[in-house]
């Protein structure tokens, strides 16, 4: 299973959330000792019945990505900037998805 990832630097991913908080909480080892992992379910708009992996290593995502969820928003656009310490996400929501349901 591939990951959706946005590992580019400004080139946005659209992800599509099954649950604000991580499905998995998993260690990794970087090479600094290991660190916390967050696993989400996530799907894409190209293959919208498809549910892969998405891990997230940055504690500020992921209460982002929980902020949004609580708020409604299912589908992000996140874009990542820079590389290792200087990396930082903007996120966007998908504001025209969450209107077509109310």
């Amino acid at each position: 299973m591939q990951e959706p990832n946005p590992t580019e630097a400004s080139q946005p991913t659209i992800l599509r959330f099954k649950s604000g908080l991580p499905s998995e909480m998993r260690k990794k080892n970087f090479g600094k000792g290991p660190v916390d992992i967050a696993v989400y379910m996530v799907t894409t708009p190209a293959e919208p019945d498809i549910e892969k992996e998405w891990t997230v290593t940055s504690k500020r995502l992921a209460l982002q990505i929980k902020s949004y969820f609580e708020r409604g928003f299912r589908e992000l656009e996140i874009t990542k900037h820079g590389e290792k310490e200087k990396t930082y996400y903007n996120i966007v929501p998908n504001i025209q998805q969450q209107q077509q349901r109310r």
